[in-house]
């Protein structure tokens, strides 16, 4: 789990099984579970399984969002 606080940046890659953005980050996101809060900036690739974007939040890049098929 990855947790940028409101007063932090990223400049890099970042992978983790769950990952909050509330400040800045400039690269690519990897995770199960992406949070956006209304307070991040983002201009990242963003790929995962699932993505919460609070509104107010600015984002510019791309979103891959693909949900694990559940197993009968």
């Amino acid at each position: 789990t990855l947790v940028l606080g409101r007063n932090g940046k990223i400049d890099g890659h970042v992978r983790a099984r769950n990952v909050t953005i509330d400040g800045v980050l400039v690269g690519a996101i990897t995770a199960v579970h992406v949070a956006i809060t209304a307070s991040a900036r983002v201009k990242a690739e963003i790929v995962c399984q699932s993505a919460a974007v609070e509104s107010g939040s600015e984002i510019e890049g791309s979103l891959c969002c693909k949900p694990v098929p559940a197993e009968d």
